[in-house]
């Protein structure tokens, strides 16, 4: 078999053993290390197939991956949820913001229906 290099992947559809296909009118992937053509075509799924993660939404890969393979992927899906979890984190420190400067500071600050401070 002719092995890659082993650069860092930025996705895993850099990968020379995962494939971008079409069947039919659909984008799916091919993942060469169990021969499956699987769909849809989603980079995180594709990453839980590869890395044997059970409970991805996926099946698992059933084939022998190489150890440096399988090592690329498990970084690559390291750092996709390390970024999720950045996100979700910023995302909440932005709803905690808004909501601390949305709160009134005080009983003057709350109007009754009729528009007279309660």
């Amino acid at each position: 078999m002719n092995v890659e290099p082993f650069p860092t992947l930025v996705s895993i559809f850099d990968c020379t053993m995962v494939s971008k296909i079409m069947l039919g009118d659909k984008e799916a992937w091919k993942c060469s290390w169990c021969d499956g053509c699987l769909k849809p075509r989603h980079a995180t799924r594709a990453l839980y197939h590869l890395t044997k993660t059970p409970n991805g939404g996926i099946g698992i890969c059933k084939g022998v991956i190489d150890p440096p393979f399988a090592a690329r992927y498990k970084a690559l899906l390291d750092k996709s949820q390390a970024r999720k979890s950045a996100r979700d984190k910023a995302s909440a420190s932005v709803d905690d913001y808004v909501e601390k400067r949305l709160a009134p500071t005080c009983h003057h600050d709350i109007y009754d229906m009729s528009g007279d401070i309660s």
